[in-house]
């Protein structure tokens, strides 16, 4: 037998290297060249397996959103269905406890405390790396209406699991790195959500899912052994390197200064805006043009418009070590305000939404 790559995952992945050289090539000679087993085997003229239609091979759900370059909402179903209180419009002044899969996040920082600005310093000048503008430019088969259904469904499946938000914006990241540097099948567009979010989830959970859970998110469409193949191939695309300071990394920073400046009632209604700003953020990684912002540039300007939702006052907060013109926070500000606006008005009953994120990571 020869050791080659799944023709299911090769037929994914395409050719996007200026010399006209395929980095499945490239990245099968280096897994081959250190003795990994890439867990399929199949001969060269091994034909490529059927696969079917679009409809047929998304999750019944995902096909059926009639997602057309909008706000897709319908991730957010299992956050309605937040502790058993789907249909009931009253609201609740004291949210219950997360699960305890979202708890380390408070314990992240213990110890570190002193180190938190150097830590958001450090993100702050490394931002630049890990922008990608032009992701869609090269891919024949995904638009930004497809990207925006597949974060979304990524989204509905992440609130299913009950999976740090942390888990979520690492995944997206990963998702628009990986197609900024090779061709994707929208065919194959869930297993790349999925891979994703299994490397996103080793990272950032305490217990990540297994495999097995995630491959049932998708009826059985794809294999373990195709997971594990392009779980390889994206880990060697972005050359490991997954400390990646996302939008949300930033908002939590600037929200967490806010708070701990006041007290009181005024405290308090900042936390609702944080919560506002958590939900407005992560809806937002299903817009293609707000992912391609300087995500510390996009947290500002969605806490700064959930904060003036919310009647609240942040004392005029500027974050620090953060430089930009006027022209660009205007304009950044406008599409996060026309993004807001949309989500609002597709969304009237905030108040459940925001109780889900009041207390995303326990006691704050």
């Amino acid at each position: 037998m020869t050791d080659t790559l799944s023709p299911s995952v090769a037929s994914m992945l395409g050719q996007v290297t200026e010399d006209g050289d395929s980095i499945i090539t490239s990245l099968k000679t280096e897994l081959l060249d250190v003795d990994v087993d890439v867990g399929i085997y199949v001969d060269q003229e091994y034909s490529i397996p059927y696969t079917p239609s679009d409809t047929e091979t998304l999750d019944p759900s995902l096909a059926d959103s009639g997602f057309n370059d909008a706000l897709s909402l319908q991730c957010l179903e299992s956050v309605f269905d937040w502790k058993g209180q789907k249909g009931d419009d009253k609201i609740i002044d004291s949210p219950a406890s997360p699960t305890a899969t979202c708890m380390h996040h408070c314990l992240d920082h213990q110890g570190f405390e002193d180190y938190l600005d150097d830590i958001y310093y450090h993100r702050l000048s490394i931002e630049y790396k890990y922008v990608v503008t032009t992701c869609l430019e090269n891919q024949p088969e995904v638009d930004s209406g497809m990207r925006g259904l597949l974060v979304s469904w990524m989204t509905g499946v992440h609130h299913q699991m009950k999976l740090c938000q942390d888990t979520l914006f690492i995944a997206v990241n990963i998702v628009d790195r990986v197609l900024d540097v090779m061709q994707a099948s929208r065919d194959y567009l869930q297993l790349l959500g999925i891979t994703t979010i299994l490397i996103a989830s080793k990272l950032e959970e305490v217990t990540p899912p297994e495999i097995s859970e995630l491959l049932g998110c998708c009826d059985g469409v794809y294999t373990r052994d195709m997971a594990k193949q392009l779980e390889r191939v994206i880990l060697d695309a972005i050359r490991f390197d997954l400390m990646v300071p996302t939008s949300q990394f930033f908002l939590e920073y600037y929200a967490t200064s806010c708070i701990n400046s006041f007290q009181g009632f005024q405290g308090d209604q900042l936390r609702q805006s944080r919560a506002l700003a958590r939900c407005v953020l992560e809806l937002s990684l299903q817009d293609y043009d707000l992912s391609q912002r300087r995500p510390s540039m996009l947290s500002l300007c969605v806490w700064k418009i959930a904060v003036e939702e919310t009647k609240s006052d942040d004392g005029d907060y500027l974050p620090p070590g953060l430089f930009h013109s006027c022209e660009d926070f205007e304009f950044i500000y406008k599409e996060v305000k026309t993004f807001s606006e949309n989500l609002l008005h597709n969304l009237p009953d905030v108040s459940r939404v925001c109780e889900h994120y009041y207390r995303l990571y326990g006691i704050e």
